[in-house]
């Protein structure tokens, strides 16, 4: 037996009845009172508790580990957020310490940045060596005491560093990134040194 003209009418009118009610009922507004705009949406995602006016961003499982096992004594330093070892070692008082960081395996380019470095330092600034104004080190950041260096000065490759320390206290510091990009010109490295170290030692 098929279907005639006035059955599919009415079987039409009747799905679009059954269809207006459920729309109704699912777009009506709660008994208990007023929804805030966004509070269907809350609900509908599980969402039980207001959220806060403002939610601030959730560092990252690295940046978290970073600010537990910060040592004690680094603090922030600048609009950028980068971090300083506030206290002077031991024997400097006013003075720049010029720092080659390095991890314990290395390479070619690595000793020779080291021994450029170094040469840079003891031909051109003998007298500041002696009267112990600026100094000289060497650190292998991968030795557990010194680990806190790579955050200190935001380290990610061997690197020089010049910090400058006033009555104990840190100022300044500045990694010398030309560096890498001159190791091959050895005059060129030469000459950048003397002249950051120049500049720093000027400030004393």
């Amino acid at each position: 037996m098929g279907f005639g003209p006035k059955r599919i009418a009415t079987f039409a009118l009747f799905s679009f009845i059954v269809a207006s009610l459920a729309h109704l009922a699912v777009n009506s507004p709660s008994k208990l009172g007023p929804s805030a705009p966004g509070d269907a949406e809350a609900e509908r995602r599980g969402v039980v508790s207001d959220p806060p006016a403002h939610t601030p961003h959730s560092p990252s499982r690295r940046a978290r580990t970073e600010l537990e096992t910060r040592p004690a004594g680094i603090v922030p330093e600048g609009p950028r957020g980068n971090m300083r070892q506030t206290a002077a070692p031991a024997g400097l008082e006013d003075g720049v310490i010029v720092y080659y960081f390095h991890t314990t395996r290395r390479c070619y380019s690595c000793r020779l940045l080291e021994a450029l470095t170094k040469e840079a330092i003891e031909r051109e600034f003998s007298d500041a060596l002696r009267q112990r104004c600026l100094e000289y080190r060497p650190i292998d950041i991968d030795l557990e005491e010194n680990q806190h260096f790579v955050d200190d000065y935001r380290l990610y490759t061997k690197s020089v560093v010049l910090v400058q320390f006033k009555d104990v206290a840190q100022v300044r510091h500045k990694n010398l990134q030309r560096v890498w990009t001159l190791l091959r010109d050895k005059p060129a490295v030469l000459s950048y040194v003397r002249e950051e170290v120049r500049a720093y030692l000027s400030a004393i």
